[in-house]
């Protein structure tokens, strides 16, 4: 008899590659990365296609795409093949959208963007990058000029990468809490002991580019419990101190440090837009009740005024809270900041601020109980989401979800704004949550402080009017104003002493403050405080 061979024909193709993420994003590279397929017979290798057209092909799950021009978008989709050339349908997409040129192509170089000579050790200098490129440190230093004598002193040396539109922050590391936060580098070096009659240098490859105060200009104060900021139309240094490049402001002003903005373009200027700042004082503000387990209440576990939206349990969308829709093509970050209270979460249970892509829910981020919030006790979050790493749609949301396991486990959101920004310079995109302190009983009252207002809030301008009524009774009290970022940071302070008059008015000077929202907290002598919202566009 004859034997016949039949061959098997592989027809079976590959699954979709999942979850493709770019992250590391630059002017010219970016980072994929991918979950693998799986196959019948078995994966061969990954195609990589940009805008549509196949740029390469791997065998790992992941690439790094080169040779991309600065702000510009990308799409980029996976498909996985066998060794039968079959090939899977495509992998989710991808938008990546290139970091700018910085100022435009007006910077050649890194220059000092902000001096702070304040009281006590609150020493600061702020080092600004808008040339375009990724700056290795280490060819550069700070160096001190003792009372405007005729030597420098010791160099500070710098190290590490900074990126363009970054800033890099200086301190003394004796400096208060607030400057420290922002500081990339704290120090007690001699460079950083800088008192108002001491210029201060900024070196590369130890030739001075940069300086702040005249070389040898004797011993008189230049610069003394000031904070100095470049104004926004210098991009480059200068070996000779000018004070017309330079905007004053009062004694330990911080609310600069950490950001810069130039009017050069690129990351630099940049685009900054409050897309949402709901506080569900009068209503749900536009977002959607999920269920049996979401409820608008009023109570003071709401972290300003009277109301915030309560989740509880794990019934899926039943436990949410859900944004109306955005557009936020236009963005490359949205910063989303909230306050939320915490009652009765066991340790480990949760819940998720999560995103809508246009196609699909992503969990942004996961809070979890006793790792990052306390029971019984305010917080503030922020959460940033990237275009680098998540589509920009037209039809963006944002939901907040609860994962506990009971009814008896609830978190009350408040406070919720979303900051959508383009082209903008560092402002410190780290995820964060902050302790405000422990709440309010339900049984205890604050009648103390009787009526607080701002006006106008949101605040448009330089300035806002706190109105404020406190039960004084038969003695003055001393009163205590504070102006605090979303991140804790501590911006202002502002003391009444021997305050009279139960009901009176404080003028807010905002001037120095950026986009965003701010909690201005009263206190007094007695003891009592309160803490009001402010949004500043």
């Amino acid at each position: 008899s004859n034997t016949i061979n039949v061959a098997t024909v592989d027809t079976t193709s590959p699954t979709v590659p999942t979850n493709l993420v770019a992250a590391n994003t630059t002017q010219t590279t970016t980072d994929l990365t991918w979950n693998a397929a799986t196959d019948n017979v078995g994966v061969t290798d990954y195609e990589i296609f940009k805008d549509g057209s196949l740029v390469a092909t791997v065998t790992t799950t992941s690439y790094t795409a080169t040779g991309l021009t600065a702000a510009t978008t990308y799409v980029f989709t996976i498909k996985a093949k066998d060794a039968a050339n079959n090939s899977s349908n495509a992998s989710n997409a991808v938008n990546v959208t290139t970091l700018s040129n910085g100022g435009g192509g007006n910077g050649n170089e890194l220059f000092i963007s902000e001096y702070v000579e304040g009281s006590s050790n609150n020493k600061a200098i702020e080092i600004a990058n808008v040339t375009g490129n990724t700056i290795d440190l280490s060819a550069y230093s700070l160096k001190r000029n003792t009372n405007g004598g005729a030597s420098w002193g010791a160099g500070l040396n710098l190290s590490g990468q900074l990126i363009d539109g970054d800033v890099f922050v200086i301190a003394n590391s004796a400096a208060t809490a607030t400057v420290l936060n922002v500081a990339d580098l704290a120090t007690g070096a001699d460079a950083m002991l800088f008192n108002g009659n001491d210029p201060v240098g900024l070196f590369k490859n130890n030739v001075l580019i940069d300086i702040v105060g005249n070389f040898n200009g004797g011993s008189a104060n230049f610069a003394a419990d000031v904070t100095l900021r470049r104004i926004n139309t210098i991009t480059n240094p200068n070996t000779t101190y000018t004070t017309s490049e330079w905007d004053s402001f009062a004694v330990d002003t911080f609310g600069g440090l950490g950001s810069h903005t130039t009017s050069g373009g690129g990351t630099g200027g940049g685009t900054t837009n409050i897309l949402l700042a709901h506080s569900f004082e009068t209503g749900w503000d536009g977002w959607t009740d999920g269920g049996a387990d979401c409820y608008r209440i009023n109570s003071s576990r709401s972290f300003d005024g009277n109301y915030s939206i309560r989740i509880r349990d794990n019934s899926g969308t039943a436990s949410a809270m859900t944004s109306s829709a955005y557009d936020v093509t236009a963005y490359d970050n949205l910063e989303v900041t909230f306050n939320f209270y915490s009652y009765s979460m066991e340790f480990n249970e949760d819940f998720w601020l999560r995103y809508f892509d246009g196609s699909t829910w992503h969990t942004v981020q996961a809070f979890a109980s006793g790792t990052d919030f306390n029971n019984n006790e305010f917080t503030a979050a922020t959460v940033n989401i990237s275009s680098s790493a998540y589509n920009f749609p037209a039809n963006a949301q944002f939901r907040f979800q609860c994962d506990a396991s009971s009814n008896a486990d609830q978190i009350y959101i408040d406070n919720v704004v979303v900051t959508a920004t383009s082209g903008v310079a560092k402002q410190y995109r780290t995820n964060s949550t902050f302790p405000l302190g422990k709440g309010v009983d339900f049984n205890d009252t604050l009648v103390e402080i009787e009526e607080t207002s701002l006006y106008p809030n949101p605040a448009n301008g330089n300035q806002t009017v706190l109105r404020t009524e406190i039960d004084i009774e038969d003695e003055p009290i001393d009163v205590q104003i504070t102006i605090v970022t979303m991140q804790g940071r501590l911006v202002k302070t502002i003391q009444l002493k021997d305050v009279h008059n139960e009901f009176f008015e404080q003028a807010l000077d905002l001037s120095t403050l950026g986009k965003g929202l701010y909690f201005i907290n009263i206190s007094t002598s007695k003891g009592f405080n309160e803490t009001k919202k402010l949004v500043v566009k």
